[in-house]
Formats: C-alpha cells, structure tokens, sequence
C-alpha cells in the first residue's frame, strides 16, 4: 500500500517544473540544486521519496522521472558510466552523486541535518 500510494504521489509531481540544466546564473547568484532521478517503478526511489516526506525534506530535492526523455538520456549522461540505475542523487551544491538508496538516505541526513543546525 505505502508503494502505491507512492508511486501516485510521484505521478501527480509535473516533471516539466524541474530544470535539468546545470548551475545557472540569475543576476550573478548560482541556482545550484540537488536532484533525484528516479522512475515510477522503483521500490528504491520510492523509499528515498518516502523518506523526503518522512523529514519534511521533499521540497529541497528536485525529483527527476527518469522515465521520460530527456531525463532519462541526462541520467545516463550524470552517471558517467553508461548505466541508467536510480534512484541517483546529483547534488550540484556540493559537488557529489551518489547511485545507492541506503547511500543517498545516509547522505541526505547528514547534508539537511548539519544545514538545520547552521
């Protein structure tokens, strides 16, 4: 049930609102996101999702469907290796990507967590 429900939440968040450029410059000031890709069918975004919602965190990562083009050629592209697993994690902020849902979590408590406390 938690997988639908999910996965319906994922379905109904426009892809078209999220950039796949990279750093952009708006009067001098870098736009620098963090970014999930994943796909529909995956239990592994979905648990990150999940976990977004859990912390409240959701709106701090753009979430990517990789199921569509061009996101899914821009996955494969990030990666580097020519594989198109997800859930992957492009945080353009500091610089990382991370491929592994129980890294990206671990990841992700310890960029939020740390940037709450500042």
């Amino acid at each position: 049930m938690k997988y639908i429900i999910s996965l319906l939440l994922l379905l109904s968040i426009p892809t078209t609102s999220f950039s796949l450029s990279t750093a952009q410059s708006t009067k001098g000031v870098s736009q620098k996101t963090i970014k999930l890709y994943v796909y529909n069918h995956c239990k592994y975004c979905h648990d990150v999702i999940n976990f977004l919602k859990k912390n409240n965190w959701q709106s701090r990562v753009a979430i990517v469907n990789a199921d569509t083009e061009p996101n899914y050629t821009e996955l494969k592209k990030l990666r580097g290796d020519g594989k198109d697993y997800c859930p992957f994690l492009v945080d353009e902020i500091h610089d990382k990507k991370i491929a592994d849902s129980s890294k990206i979590i671990t990841y992700l408590k310890k960029v939020f967590t740390n940037s709450d406390e500042a």
